[in-house]
């Protein structure tokens, strides 16, 4: 009875709506041509993070090795608190598309990107050094901070898409 009574005020205070989740991160968006990372929020850019990229940054990654960045959209598949780089979010590449030009090409698409900070270890100088060039093997790197912040705020599953 108490449950059904909390409820019918709940609903007449307004504050029962389908609004409990409007501010959540919906997806991700990298845009590789100005090194940045946008959280999505009811449909529109909220919140702009500056990246680091693949050492090959130019053009989608197609093979292993090939120090690229993907380009395209897939997901985040997990995250990963104990990973050799602060924190990391698995990105699904290759994806289903990435996997069959690879298979035509036949070559190996590689695998393991991951939305990560910073090596660990690194002191505080070294890691803000790190952030002023594209050093990673294909990953997109962020600062441990912004990382943080992605990892209080991002879910597992949401979209990511990786523009040129």
């Amino acid at each position: 009875m108490f449950l059904v009574i909390l409820l019918v005020c709940a609903i007449a205070a307004g504050t029962w709506s389908d609004d409990v989740n409007a501010n959540a991160v919906e997806a991700i968006i990298v845009d590789k041509s100005d090194r940045s990372l946008w959280l999505v929020r009811n449909g529109e850019k909220a919140e702009q993070f500056g990246v680091r990229l693949g050492q090959n940054p130019e053009g989608h990654k197609v093979r292993r090795g090939d120090k690229r960045t993907p380009e395209g959209s897939y997901h985040i598949e997990w995250r990963n608190p104990e990973s050799k780089y602060y924190r990391s979010f698995k990105i699904s590449y290759p994806n289903t598309i990435d996997k069959a030009k690879a298979k035509l090409a036949m070559r190996d698409p590689g695998d393991n990107i991951f939305i990560h900070g910073t090596k660990n270890g690194l002191s505080k100088a070294r890691a803000a050094l790190a952030q002023s060039f594209d050093w990673t093997l294909g990953c997109i790197a962020l600062t441990n901070s912004d990382i943080d912040y992605l990892w209080e705020h991002v879910p597992d599953g949401i979209p990511i898409h990786i523009y040129p």
